[in-house]
């Protein structure tokens, strides 16, 4: 798969550790499956990892969303979460 930042180099499956801030602490999950760029070293974490990491996350902080958000989560849940591999046309 190329690299969607360089267009040069090809995206390489690898695991490598989430760093992010909450707050002023930070939180480190180790060993998350993520694509690497061979070229620019450029990383994309699973969307879906991301996702549900930012739902533990809301839970624990719970956080409350506008309503136009809370309903748009909500007709996501019922569309159910496209897979890599599925076709769309």
């Amino acid at each position: 798969m190329k690299c969607h930042h360089c267009r040069i180099g090809h995206l390489h499956s690898t695991k490598m550790p989430f760093i992010t801030f909450l707050d002023e602490q930070m939180l480190v999950v180790p060993d998350v499956s993520a694509y690497r760029c061979d070229m620019c070293g450029d990383v994309l974490f699973n969307e879906g990892f991301l996702e549900q990491l930012q739902y533990l996350l809301d839970q624990l902080t719970e956080a409350e969303y506008p309503p136009e958000t809370a309903e748009w989560l909500a007709l996501n849940e019922q569309l159910g979460h496209w897979q890599p591999g599925d076709r769309m046309s």
